[in-house]
C-alpha cells in the first residue's frame, strides 16, 4: 500500500519538480502534462504541482481513513473525515490553482458537496 499509495504521488512531485524548467518542452508536456496542464503557471508556484501534493494524496489520505479507522466508532471516522475535508476546502479556496475559473468552481463544490455529505 505504502509503495503505491504514497511512492506514486512523491514521484511524480519529484519527477515534476526535477523536470520544472521542462514545462515548455513539447515531449516532456506531451508525457507529464497532465499533471501540470490546466493550473496556474503564475502567482503561487505551489499551483503546478496542485495534482500531486495536493488531489493525489487527497485520495490516498481518504482512503487510509477508512481503511485504518474502521474498527473505530463510527462518528470518530466521520469527524476525522470531515476535518480532512474542510481542510481541503480552505487550501483550494486559498490557492485557486486552476487556469479556469469554472474548473476551480467545479471542484470548489465537489469539495463541499463531499464536505457536507
Amino acid at each position: 500500500f505504502a509503495l503505491y499509495g504514497l511512492g506514486i504521488p512523491l514521484a511524480g512531485a519529484l519527477i515534476l519538480f526535477r523536470n520544472r524548467h521542462r514545462f515548455q518542452d513539447t515531449r516532456f508536456v506531451s508525457v507529464y502534462g497532465f499533471l501540470f496542464r490546466g493550473f496556474e503557471q503564475t502567482g503561487h508556484p505551489f499551483a503546478r504541482f496542485w495534482e500531486v501534493l495536493v488531489v493525489m494524496p487527497r485520495k490516498v489520505v481518504f482512503t487510509m481513513l477508512g481503511a485504518l479507522l474502521g474498527t473505530t466508532p463510527t462518528l470518530i471516522q466521520a469527524l476525522c473525515a470531515v476535518y480532512f475535508l474542510f481542510a481541503n476546502v480552505v487550501l483550494h479556496t486559498r490557492y485557486l490553482p486552476y487556469t479556469n475559473e469554472r474548473l476551480d468552481r467545479v471542484e470548489s463544490y465537489s469539495l463541499v458537496t463531499s464536505f457536507t455529505t
